[in-house]
């Protein structure tokens, strides 16, 4: 009898994230000039996290979608990456660009 010794890992995806353009013109930020943003997920569960530009966020995890807060330096930046992994199985979502802009 052969063993099968392929590693089947579980895939997911981002179906969402708002907001999915930032206006830093028009968005609603935080005193502190933050963001919070929503994503939703093929998964969601306890073990997930949001990445923003290759950091772990602080991830709070709901029925229907998970949030976290970017911090205000991340909004400087022309975009945001973002993506989202399931600490316990080890897998991730693709990545997704969110425009940054400012006029």
């Amino acid at each position: 009898m052969q063993r099968n010794n392929t590693i089947s890992k579980e895939k997911f995806e981002i179906i969402s994230v708002y907001p999915s353009l930032i206006n830093k013109n028009t968005v609603k930020l935080n005193a502190d000039n933050s963001l919070n943003i929503g994503v939703t997920s093929s998964i969601i569960n306890e073990n997930l996290e949001i990445y923003v530009n290759g950091q772990a966020m602080k991830t709070t995890i709901g029925k229907e979608f998970i949030s976290t807060v970017v911090p205000k330096e991340e909004l400087e930046k022309p975009f945001l990456i973002i993506y989202v992994k399931d600490k316990l199985k080890g897998i991730k979502t693709d990545e997704v660009k969110i425009m940054i802009i400012s006029y």
